[in-house]
């Protein structure tokens, strides 16, 4: 899910028709570890969307993709970025 925040979230599960709502909400920013490149390149967020790797493919050009892989390369691998998560746990009682 994107695009919403805490608040987006306690709308939807009073709008739901729940009484008793609680929200634990963590959120980190910290240097990110080095990654190898083969790993992230083959990686998806999750089953149903396409790897790093397909999605490259699919929308640019050969020459873009490379230009892209020049770039991204060496920072995914050196650890030069920052590691931004935000997590939620919402549950409710009706």
């Amino acid at each position: 899910m994107l695009d919403f925040d805490e608040r987006d979230l306690l709308r939807l599960a009073t709008d739901a028709g729940f009484s008793e709502i609680h929200l634990d909400f963590e959120a980190r920013i910290k240097p990110a570890e080095p990654m190898r490149w083969e790993v992230m390149w083959a990686t998806s967020g999750n089953p149903k969307i396409p790897t790093l790797g397909e999605a490259v493919a699919e929308v640019l050009t050969p020459a873009e993709a490379e230009r892209f892989v020049e770039h991204m390369r060496p920072r995914l691998e050196s650890g030069e970025r920052i590691e931004r998560m935000a997590i939620a746990h919402l549950w409710g009682t009706t």
